[in-house]
């Protein structure tokens, strides 16, 4: 893919995401005043002071980079709330005990990738031991999608308030798509 056909992609994506900030507060395909809406009512009904964004790519930038724009955007002006990049499922390990054992302040939005491109398997390797020879020659798309799964079933038999913003393809297009909504969301929610 040429950096032309990219910036395409980019475009593209941004003006989708555009189109859909444009349409009725409440129509279903706005989904950054619907994301805006359910966190809103996470902090003023039940309390919640922190956003967890819970990616499950193999990229942490995403993450990152709406820690920096909602703490700019929002928080610089007193409100709103904390928010913290996790990546799945590595942050199954650590982060996921500190949120279902933790304090009860959170809401999860975990962004689900249908489509991260070029499945790998597990080796067939007879030196994997320790239990983990139950993945041999699994997919990992299909482990990954498995990780997604439990884990936003054990936050919600804890109780802990989930959104899973499923994305179709983790390409250029729908990775700006993903970015203006994020974009628009963290607007409406600072109006």
């Amino acid at each position: 893919e040429s950096p032309a056909d990219r910036l395409a992609a980019a475009l593209s994506g941004h003006a989708e995401g555009h189109r859909r900030m444009l349409l009725a507060w409440d129509d279903e395909a706005n989904l950054a005043f619907r994301l805006a809406n359910c966190l809103q009512q996470a902090e003023e009904q039940l309390g919640l002071s922190t956003l967890v964004l819970y990616d499950y790519s193999n990229c942490r930038m995403l993450g990152d980079w709406l820690v920096q724009l909602y703490t700019e955007s929002i928080q610089e002006r007193g409100g709103g709330f904390n928010v913290i990049a996790a990546r799945g499922p590595t942050s199954n390990h650590s982060l996921l005990n500190g949120i279902v054992g933790g304090p009860r302040d959170k809401v999860v939005l975990f962004i689900r990738w249908e489509d991260l491109g070029e499945d790998l398997a597990v080796p067939l390797d007879p030196t994997i031991g320790g239990g983990l020879e139950v993945f041999m020659g699994r997919s990992m798309k299909a482990l990954q999608e498995a990780s997604i799964q439990g884990t936003v079933m054990d936050f919600t038999r804890n109780a802990i308030p989930c959104l899973t913003l499923s994305v179709p393809k983790r390409d250029t297009a729908h990775l700006f798509l993903l970015m203006r909504t994020l974009m628009d969301l963290v607007a409406a929610k600072g109006r």
